[in-house]
Protein backbone atom coordinates (compact mmCIF):
# COMPACT_ATOMS: atom_id res chain seq x y z
CA UNK A 1 0.00 0.00 0.00
CA UNK A 2 0.92 3.48 -0.62
CA UNK A 3 1.92 5.63 2.14
CA UNK A 4 -0.93 7.84 2.94
CA UNK A 5 -0.10 11.75 1.96
CA UNK A 6 0.32 14.52 4.58
CA UNK A 7 -3.10 16.26 6.23
CA UNK A 8 -4.31 18.93 4.18
CA UNK A 9 -2.42 22.24 4.71
CA UNK A 10 -4.99 23.98 6.44
CA UNK A 11 -5.07 21.33 9.33
CA UNK A 12 -1.42 21.91 9.99
CA UNK A 13 -1.98 25.77 9.89
CA UNK A 14 -4.64 24.83 12.61
CA UNK A 15 -2.21 22.65 14.49
CA UNK A 16 0.71 24.68 13.98
CA UNK A 17 -1.28 27.46 15.14
CA UNK A 18 -1.76 26.17 18.62
CA UNK A 19 2.24 27.00 19.48
CA UNK A 20 2.40 29.86 21.42
CA UNK A 21 4.90 32.51 20.08
CA UNK A 22 6.87 32.28 23.20
CA UNK A 23 10.87 32.92 23.62
CA UNK A 24 10.81 29.42 24.71
CA UNK A 25 9.51 27.79 21.66
CA UNK A 26 10.94 30.16 19.04
CA UNK A 27 13.36 27.34 18.47
CA UNK A 28 10.66 24.82 17.37
CA UNK A 29 8.64 27.22 15.37
CA UNK A 30 12.19 28.16 13.14
CA UNK A 31 12.71 24.03 12.75
CA UNK A 32 9.08 23.82 11.79
CA UNK A 33 9.82 26.80 8.59
CA UNK A 34 12.35 24.80 7.83
CA UNK A 35 10.80 21.46 7.36
CA UNK A 36 8.81 21.50 4.20
CA UNK A 37 6.82 24.51 1.99
CA UNK A 38 3.69 23.20 4.00
CA UNK A 39 4.68 23.99 7.77
CA UNK A 40 6.12 27.19 6.57
CA UNK A 41 3.78 29.55 6.61
CA UNK A 42 1.97 29.07 10.03
CA UNK A 43 5.68 28.66 11.80
CA UNK A 44 6.54 31.92 9.79
CA UNK A 45 2.69 33.54 10.84
CA UNK A 46 3.55 32.84 14.67
CA UNK A 47 7.41 33.75 14.42
CA UNK A 48 7.16 37.34 12.98
CA UNK A 49 3.28 38.19 14.72
CA UNK A 50 5.34 40.65 16.97
CA UNK A 51 8.25 42.53 16.32
CA UNK A 52 10.50 44.26 19.48
CA UNK A 53 12.71 46.78 18.28
CA UNK A 54 14.81 48.14 21.15
CA UNK A 55 18.54 49.73 21.63
CA UNK A 56 21.42 46.95 22.78
CA UNK A 57 19.28 44.48 21.32
CA UNK A 58 20.52 40.72 21.49
CA UNK A 59 20.83 39.18 17.94
CA UNK A 60 21.80 35.30 17.58
CA UNK A 61 23.98 34.28 14.98
CA UNK A 62 23.46 30.42 14.80
CA UNK A 63 26.19 27.94 14.04
CA UNK A 64 28.37 30.94 14.50
CA UNK A 65 30.07 32.21 17.72
CA UNK A 66 31.14 36.04 17.88
CA UNK A 67 31.77 38.40 20.34
CA UNK A 68 29.31 41.35 19.79
CA UNK A 69 29.20 44.39 21.45
CA UNK A 70 25.33 44.71 22.39
CA UNK A 71 25.83 49.08 22.47
CA UNK A 72 26.93 48.93 19.23
CA UNK A 73 22.99 47.42 18.04
CA UNK A 74 21.27 49.94 18.29
CA UNK A 75 17.62 50.13 17.25
CA UNK A 76 18.10 51.68 13.79
CA UNK A 77 20.80 48.85 13.18
CA UNK A 78 17.51 46.33 14.30
CA UNK A 79 15.49 48.69 11.63
CA UNK A 80 17.62 48.29 8.80
CA UNK A 81 17.70 44.29 8.93
CA UNK A 82 14.00 44.08 9.05
CA UNK A 83 14.14 46.46 6.35
CA UNK A 84 16.04 44.33 4.59
CA UNK A 85 14.51 41.32 5.19
CA UNK A 86 10.99 42.17 4.36
CA UNK A 87 12.08 44.06 0.97
CA UNK A 88 13.87 40.69 -0.01
CA UNK A 89 10.60 38.50 1.84
CA UNK A 90 7.36 40.49 0.81
CA UNK A 91 5.70 37.74 1.43
CA UNK A 92 6.82 38.16 5.57
CA UNK A 93 5.03 41.59 6.28
CA UNK A 94 1.34 40.41 6.54
CA UNK A 95 2.32 38.41 9.32
CA UNK A 96 3.83 41.58 11.36
CA UNK A 97 0.26 42.67 13.21
CA UNK A 98 2.50 44.07 16.28
CA UNK A 99 5.71 46.36 16.34
CA UNK A 100 6.89 47.65 19.66
CA UNK A 101 10.01 50.18 19.17
CA UNK A 102 12.21 52.02 22.26
CA UNK A 103 15.25 53.68 20.85
CA UNK A 104 16.81 56.69 21.25
CA UNK A 105 18.07 56.70 17.42
CA UNK A 106 16.01 59.18 15.08
CA UNK A 107 16.84 56.99 12.05
CA UNK A 108 14.87 53.96 13.46
CA UNK A 109 11.87 55.69 13.41
CA UNK A 110 12.37 56.83 10.12
CA UNK A 111 13.36 53.29 8.67
CA UNK A 112 10.05 51.95 10.13
CA UNK A 113 7.79 54.61 8.88
CA UNK A 114 9.25 54.01 5.27
CA UNK A 115 7.67 49.63 5.60
CA UNK A 116 4.48 49.74 3.94
CA UNK A 117 2.50 48.35 6.77
CA UNK A 118 -0.99 47.36 5.22
CA UNK A 119 -1.40 44.78 7.89
CA UNK A 120 -0.48 46.17 11.47
CA UNK A 121 -2.50 46.53 13.92
CA UNK A 122 -0.80 47.34 17.51
CA UNK A 123 2.10 49.64 18.23
CA UNK A 124 3.46 50.22 21.26
CA UNK A 125 6.20 52.98 22.18
CA UNK A 126 7.86 51.91 25.22
CA UNK A 127 9.26 54.92 26.11
CA UNK A 128 8.38 58.39 24.88
CA UNK A 129 11.23 59.79 27.03
CA UNK A 130 14.00 58.39 24.61
CA UNK A 131 12.37 59.39 21.13
CA UNK A 132 14.57 62.38 19.46
CA UNK A 133 12.81 65.33 18.33
CA UNK A 134 14.53 64.77 15.17
CA UNK A 135 11.98 61.84 14.52
CA UNK A 136 8.59 63.98 14.78
CA UNK A 137 7.40 63.18 11.19
CA UNK A 138 8.28 59.79 11.22
CA UNK A 139 6.47 58.88 14.36
CA UNK A 140 3.48 60.80 13.46
CA UNK A 141 3.57 58.81 10.03
CA UNK A 142 3.38 55.52 12.23
CA UNK A 143 0.85 56.62 14.57
CA UNK A 144 -1.50 57.78 11.10
CA UNK A 145 -1.49 54.09 9.62
CA UNK A 146 -4.76 53.48 8.56
CA UNK A 147 -4.42 49.47 9.46
CA UNK A 148 -3.54 50.28 13.17
CA UNK A 149 -6.47 49.14 15.47
CA UNK A 150 -4.26 49.42 18.64
CA UNK A 151 -1.69 52.25 20.50
CA UNK A 152 -0.06 51.90 23.89
CA UNK A 153 1.99 54.41 25.32
CA UNK A 154 4.71 54.09 27.70
CA UNK A 155 6.99 56.53 30.22
CA UNK A 156 9.91 54.82 31.72
CA UNK A 157 12.27 56.36 33.97
CA UNK A 158 10.57 59.82 35.15
CA UNK A 159 6.99 60.94 37.37
CA UNK A 160 7.39 64.84 37.37
CA UNK A 161 5.59 66.86 34.63
CA UNK A 162 8.19 67.62 31.68
CA UNK A 163 7.90 69.30 28.62
CA UNK A 164 9.05 66.72 26.18
CA UNK A 165 6.65 64.19 27.63
CA UNK A 166 3.79 66.59 27.07
CA UNK A 167 4.88 68.06 22.96
CA UNK A 168 5.45 64.18 22.12
CA UNK A 169 1.71 63.13 23.80
CA UNK A 170 0.05 65.99 21.92
CA UNK A 171 2.31 65.04 18.94
CA UNK A 172 1.10 61.29 18.52
CA UNK A 173 -2.51 61.37 20.22
CA UNK A 174 -3.22 64.74 17.89
CA UNK A 175 -1.63 62.15 14.63
CA UNK A 176 -3.09 59.48 15.75
CA UNK A 177 -4.92 57.31 13.14
CA UNK A 178 -9.31 57.43 12.92
CA UNK A 179 -9.33 53.91 13.07
CA UNK A 180 -7.48 53.18 16.43
CA UNK A 181 -9.92 51.30 19.12
CA UNK A 182 -7.89 50.55 21.78
CA UNK A 183 -5.23 52.91 23.69
CA UNK A 184 -2.96 52.25 26.63
CA UNK A 185 -1.64 54.91 28.32
CA UNK A 186 1.10 54.00 31.01
CA UNK A 187 3.25 56.24 33.41
CA UNK A 188 2.32 60.07 31.56
CA UNK A 189 2.51 63.12 33.54
CA UNK A 190 1.57 66.12 31.94
CA UNK A 191 1.23 69.40 33.31
CA UNK A 192 -1.61 71.28 30.85
CA UNK A 193 0.74 74.39 31.11
CA UNK A 194 3.12 72.86 28.30
CA UNK A 195 0.90 71.77 25.85
CA UNK A 196 0.54 73.76 22.80
CA UNK A 197 -2.39 76.74 22.32
CA UNK A 198 -2.64 75.03 19.38
CA UNK A 199 -4.36 72.16 20.21
CA UNK A 200 -8.11 72.96 19.80
CA UNK A 201 -7.39 73.70 15.90
CA UNK A 202 -5.51 70.91 14.93
CA UNK A 203 -8.35 68.49 16.13
CA UNK A 204 -10.62 70.83 14.22
CA UNK A 205 -9.69 70.35 10.58
CA UNK A 206 -9.48 66.26 11.02
CA UNK A 207 -11.69 63.33 11.57
CA UNK A 208 -10.93 62.23 15.29
CA UNK A 209 -10.69 58.61 16.73
CA UNK A 210 -13.93 56.75 18.57
CA UNK A 211 -12.02 54.26 21.03
CA UNK A 212 -13.57 51.76 22.05
CA UNK A 213 -11.70 50.54 25.24
CA UNK A 214 -9.59 53.55 27.36
CA UNK A 215 -6.56 51.71 29.72
CA UNK A 216 -5.23 54.50 31.92
CA UNK A 217 -1.87 53.68 34.46
CA UNK A 218 -0.36 55.76 36.70
CA UNK A 219 -1.48 58.78 34.91
CA UNK A 220 -1.97 62.51 35.71
CA UNK A 221 -3.19 65.25 33.47
CA UNK A 222 -4.37 63.44 30.59
CA UNK A 223 -7.80 64.22 30.76
CA UNK A 224 -7.89 67.28 28.52
CA UNK A 225 -5.59 66.34 25.72
CA UNK A 226 -7.92 62.94 25.55
CA UNK A 227 -11.11 65.60 25.21
CA UNK A 228 -9.03 67.41 22.29
CA UNK A 229 -7.76 64.01 20.66
CA UNK A 230 -10.36 61.64 20.46
CA UNK A 231 -14.60 61.61 19.81
CA UNK A 232 -16.11 60.95 23.23
CA UNK A 233 -19.41 62.35 21.85
CA UNK A 234 -20.45 59.14 19.76
CA UNK A 235 -21.49 56.16 21.82
CA UNK A 236 -18.58 53.63 21.17
CA UNK A 237 -16.22 53.54 24.22
CA UNK A 238 -17.07 50.24 26.28
CA UNK A 239 -14.13 49.66 28.73
CA UNK A 240 -12.33 51.91 30.54
CA UNK A 241 -9.48 51.20 32.95
CA UNK A 242 -7.97 53.11 35.65
CA UNK A 243 -5.40 52.30 37.98
CA UNK A 244 -2.14 53.04 40.10
CA UNK A 245 -2.26 56.47 41.08
CA UNK A 246 -4.96 58.40 41.62
CA UNK A 247 -5.44 61.47 39.34
CA UNK A 248 -8.63 63.87 40.67
CA UNK A 249 -8.93 65.19 36.62
CA UNK A 250 -10.05 62.02 36.17
CA UNK A 251 -13.25 61.91 38.06
CA UNK A 252 -14.93 64.96 35.54
CA UNK A 253 -13.48 63.31 32.55
CA UNK A 254 -15.22 60.48 33.34
CA UNK A 255 -18.63 61.84 34.23
CA UNK A 256 -18.44 63.15 30.67
CA UNK A 257 -17.18 60.26 28.73
CA UNK A 258 -19.07 57.38 31.16
CA UNK A 259 -22.56 57.43 29.73
CA UNK A 260 -22.17 54.18 27.34
CA UNK A 261 -19.01 52.09 29.58
CA UNK A 262 -20.23 48.67 30.27
CA UNK A 263 -16.75 47.42 31.54
CA UNK A 264 -14.54 49.37 34.49
CA UNK A 265 -11.47 47.87 35.26
CA UNK A 266 -10.40 49.58 38.98
CA UNK A 267 -7.41 48.98 41.41
CA UNK A 268 -7.99 48.37 44.94
CA UNK A 269 -5.31 51.33 45.42
CA UNK A 270 -8.18 53.57 44.07
CA UNK A 271 -10.13 53.86 47.65
CA UNK A 272 -11.48 57.40 46.31
CA UNK A 273 -13.28 55.59 43.78
CA UNK A 274 -15.43 54.12 46.59
CA UNK A 275 -16.47 57.05 47.49
CA UNK A 276 -17.97 57.80 44.33
CA UNK A 277 -21.70 57.30 42.70
CA UNK A 278 -20.53 54.79 40.06
CA UNK A 279 -23.87 54.33 39.04
CA UNK A 280 -24.39 57.85 38.08
CA UNK A 281 -21.30 58.01 36.43
CA UNK A 282 -21.68 55.07 34.11
CA UNK A 283 -25.47 54.46 33.65
CA UNK A 284 -24.61 51.30 31.39
CA UNK A 285 -22.15 49.71 33.63
CA UNK A 286 -22.39 45.97 33.47
CA UNK A 287 -19.50 44.69 35.12
CA UNK A 288 -16.46 46.35 37.73
CA UNK A 289 -13.19 43.84 37.53
CA UNK A 290 -9.94 44.38 39.18
CA UNK A 291 -6.68 45.23 36.82
CA UNK A 292 -4.95 42.01 35.00
CA UNK A 293 -1.60 40.94 37.17
CA UNK A 294 1.83 41.62 34.65
CA UNK A 295 2.33 38.20 33.20
CA UNK A 296 -0.92 37.03 33.05
CA UNK A 297 -2.07 38.96 29.84
CA UNK A 298 -3.88 42.23 28.70
CA UNK A 299 -7.08 43.17 30.29
CA UNK A 300 -8.61 43.42 26.94
CA UNK A 301 -8.48 40.27 24.19
CA UNK A 302 -6.23 41.68 21.03
CA UNK A 303 -8.88 41.05 18.97
CA UNK A 304 -7.09 43.87 16.46
CA UNK A 305 -4.28 41.62 16.02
Amino acid sequence: MAAPGLPLPELWDHIIGFIPPAPSLTPTLKHLALVCRTFAPAAQRSLFRSISIEDGQKIEYERIRLVVDRSAITGAVVAGYLAKLLASSPHLLPFIRELKVESKHAECYHILSKIPWAHLRSLHFKSIFCIPSAAGSAVEALVSMASLRRLEISVYGGTLPDTQTAEWMQCILLSCSPHVEFLMLEGVYIDTAELSQGTTEHTVSRCRPRLRELSLTNCKGISGLLLHAFDFTASSLRMIQCSGAYDPDIVPFMRQIGSCVEHLVVSSLDSELEQLDLAVMFPSLTTISAPTPPGAGSTSPKAYL
